[in-house]
């Protein structure tokens, strides 16, 4: 087998909770997040934008999971949020129930009004940019500090600038959804006003609900992520919400570690690494790791090559190949494939990517590939190499059986007893200069002395099977006492690289 040359893709992958493009040399500098604005009447007609309150955090204004909509659900503790189901939906005309609080923003009565508008709104789709700060961690903030305007971003847009008389556009609700791969060292830092609530695999992780001055809280997934169960490796979903509904000040700042993807491109593949089967009519794996979550489902119904585009020197590597494994969550950023032996063949320069537009791949916006943006496929050698030792325990008076003698006949001789270590590599090994042998072994016993040295590893006559014989004697030509030895073999595949691999043997005399 050809092997091709190993590739080291560049650049962090971090998953989380912004939609962000990542780019395949490293972090970009500046992460577009999608997100979806609700603009509200701030004009007193919305009895839950900028009522008369009392300032502070009201925690349980929401419940602890969201709707199936992932939206979120009135809590036991509403502040002058009766109709929190209104906030992050477009308006539907036709409901004529208004609210009517306390002072302290618990529902007094509900009354039947003329008009069905309080809780008219417009949507705004739009994205914030997310600048790269270091190590992986972005940075949004709009907060009057660090030379930064308040967060006004939909000024002139919506409604326009509410209430009369002030130069800004005021009662504005906005949310972000995303994913994020599990894995230790992820942050998500918020700093600002109004409410805000964060989930993490639709369990709410973040509660700074009610009218209030800006407002910290850390999302530290070290700590969160045992307590919800979560998994690494795994995708979850992550859920942001934010609203302003006081006239005085709009606050934000976020600090976080966990990027994904914001860019329309589709998602690309970032890494691809192939584990050849060191078992004979065995099928090898491809692994393919994917820069941002995947529709599990669709890709899985889909045939390989519907999916993926293959490159090489003449061989389709995935004609004839399936998927191994089955979907279990809705989204999944790696894949494993069995291929089919009679198409392993790589070249140098073999690379992989998912097909231009197919219709089988869609990351969580929604986008398809544009391109088939590929990467080197990478040969993960030491799995294609398998070491066996016969007889167990070896012995200098038990004779090989003639199963032994038939496959490694070249590599036994004449010899009828002793150690026989197999050796099988699914790429072809390179013969030593002025040799008839593919590379040494050295023996050493349970204190680490030699025993022997340069024992001649030599085809057994069969494609990839090769073989060294012992006579189970040390250096001095003695039978060695009973115990463990070790044997380590030396070789070099085919283009040079070098390869070594250990096994332990058991003596018995």
């Amino acid at each position: 087998m050809n092997t091709c040359t190993h590739l080291m893709v560049a650049g962090t992958i971090c998953l989380w909770l912004l939609s962000t493009a990542i780019a395949q040399s490293g972090p970009a500098d500046t992460m577009w997040a999608k997100v979806t604005f609700y603009d509200f009447h701030a004009d007193g007609s919305n009895p839950e934008f900028n009522p008369d309150h009392r300032a502070g955090v009201y925690k349980g204004m929401v419940r602890d999971t969201l709707s199936p909509d992932r939206k979120p659900l009135r809590g036991p503790n509403p502040f002058f949020s009766q109709n929190i189901d209104k906030w992050f939906r477009p308006w539907e005309p036709g409901d004529f129930k208004v609210p009517v609080y306390q002072s302290n923003g618990r529902l007094d009565r509900t009354i039947n009004a003329s008009y069905d508008t309080a809780f008219k709104n417009i949507t705004i789709e739009d994205s914030l940019p997310f600048l790269l700060i270091g190590d992986g961690v972005y940075l949004f903030e709009r907060s009057g500090r660090n030379s930064t305007e308040e967060f006004f971003w939909i000024d002139g847009k919506g409604f326009g600038n509410e209430p009369e008389g002030y130069n800004h556009n005021y009662s504005f609700t906005m949310e972000l959804h995303s994913y994020f791969t599990y894995r230790q060292g992820l942050r998500f830092e918020f700093l600002g006003d109004d409410d805000v609530w964060a989930f993490v695999n639709n369990h709410l992780v973040l509660d700074l609900g009610g009218i209030h001055t800006a407002q910290a809280g850390t999302v530290d997934m070290d700590s969160i992520g045992p307590l919800l169960g979560l998994v690494d490796g795994e995708v979850y979903q992550f859920d942001f919400f934010y609203a302003e509904r006081h006239v005085t000040n709009s606050h934000i700042k976020i600090t976080t570690n966990m990027i994904t993807r914001a860019d329309v491109r589709g998602p690309v593949v970032r890494r691809a690494v192939l584990k050849p089967s060191a078992e004979n009519n065995s099928k090898d794996t491809l692994i393919i790791s994917f820069n941002t979550p995947i529709l599990c489902e669709d890709l899985f119904e889909a045939p390989v090559e519907n999916s993926f585009v293959y490159k090489s020197d003449g061989n389709n590597l995935l004609k004839g190949s399936s998927y191994s494994g089955t979907c279990k969550n809705k989204y999944i950023n790696s894949v494993k494939i069995l291929v089919d032996v009679s198409s392993n063949i790589l070249q140098q320069n073999d690379s992989i990517g998912f097909r231009k537009g197919s219709i089988y791949v869609t990351d969580p916006e929604g986008n398809h590939p544009t391109n088939p943006v590929k990467v080197k496929v990478e040969v993960n050698r030491e799995a294609s190499i398998e070491v066996t030792g016969y007889p167990t325990p070896a012995s200098p008076d038990k004779e090989f059986d003639s199963r032994i003698r038939a496959a490694y006949g070249p590599v036994i001789g004449n010899n009828k007893a002793g150690a026989l270590i197999g050796f099988y590599s699914k790429i072809p090994l390179q013969l030593v200069p002025g040799t008839d042998h593919y590379g040494t072994a050295d023996i050493y016993d349970g204190t680490a002395n030699l025993v022997q040295k340069n024992l001649p590893l030599k085809s057994a006559g069969t494609t990839g099977v090769y073989g060294v014989y012992w006579n189970i004697k040390n250096r001095n030509k003695r039978i060695v006492g009973n115990g463990t030895y070790l044997v380590v073999i030396k070789a070099k595949f085919y283009d040079g690289e070098n390869t070594e691999k250990r096994i332990k043997i058991a003596v018995s005399r």
